[in-house]
C-alpha cells in the first residue's frame, strides 16, 4: 500500500520538520502562513520552506478534522458492546486516548501545529497496527465492523492518496530548495538536506519495489 510507504518515509521527517518551523507564533495555522508567502519578500528559498510547512500543516489539519470524528464515533459504537474481553477493552482504551489527543484548542501558534502533526503520527501508528492484525482474529473483525460503520474505509483511502501526493509534493519542493542552496547555506541547512536525502532514498526504494 502507498500508505505503508508513507509511514516509513514521512513520520520522522514530519516530526523533525515541524519542530523547526520558524516564526509560527501569532500566525494562523494555514491561511496566514499562505499570506506571509505571498505578501512578504523573503528569498525564493524561504518561500519554498514556507510552502513545505504549509503542505505539512494542511495535511495534518485534514487528518485531524476527519480522523477524529471517525475514531470518536467508533469508540462510542464499541462501548455499546455488552461483553468485552481484555483485548477489546485494551483497543477501546487506545482509541479513547486517541480521541483525547484530538481534543486540543485550535489556536494561531506553533503548539497547535505540533499538536496537529503529533495527532497525525498517532493516527498513522493506529492504522499500521490495525493493518498488521490477523484478518481472521475476532478482535480485528470487531474493530473492522465498528470502524467501517463510521467511515474508516473512506477516510483511510482518501488519506492514503492525500499523503502520497503530499510526499511527492514535499519531495519536489525539497529538491528545488536543496538544489539552490549556496555552499554557506548548505552548512546552515544541513537538517533540510538530510530530510531530503531520507525522502529521496525512500522514493527510490518504493520505485524499485513497484517497478
Amino acid at each position: 500500500m502507498k500508505h505503508s510507504f508513507l509511514l516509513v518515509a514521512g513520520a520522522l521527517l514530519l516530526v523533525q520538520f515541524v519542530h523547526a518551523l520558524p516564526h509560527m507564533k501569532r500566525e494562523s495555522v494555514a491561511a496566514k502562513t499562505q499570506n506571509r508567502i505571498h505578501n512578504s519578500s523573503p528569498s525564493e528559498n524561504e518561500n519554498r520552506k514556507s510552502a513545505i510547512s504549509l503542505k505539512i500543516v494542511g495535511l495534518a489539519q485534514w487528518v485531524h478534522l476527519k480522523g477524529s470524528v471517525v475514531i470518536k464515533n467508533t469508540v462510542e459504537e464499541l462501548n455499546e458492546i455488552p461483553l468485552k474481553n481484555q483485548p477489546l477493552r485494551a483497543s477501546i482504551r487506545r482509541l479513547s486516548e486517541l480521541v483525547e489527543d484530538s481534543e486540543f484548542p485550535i489556536r494561531n501558534n506553533r503548539q497547535t501545529v505540533q499538536n496537529l502533526v503529533g495527532f497525525m503520527n498517532k493516527i498513522d501508528e493506529m492504522i499500521k497496527d490495525y493493518n498488521n492484525m490477523p484478518d481472521n482474529s475476532k478482535l480485528k473483525q470487531t474493530l473492522q465492523t465498528a470502524l467501517e460503520n463510521n467511515g474508516y474505509k473512506e477516510f483511510a483511502s482518501e488519506y492514503e492518496e492525500r499523503a502520497f501526493q503530499y510526499a511527492e509534493d514535499v519531495y519536489e519542493a525539497l529538491e528545488e530548495y536543496v538544489k539552490d542552496l549556496s555552499p554557506q547555506e548548505r552548512v546552515r541547512e544541513v537538517k533540510m538536506i538530510q530530510w531530503y536525502e531520507k525522502l529521496q532514498k525512500q522514493f527510490e526504494e518504493y520505485d524499485k519495489a513497484h517497478s
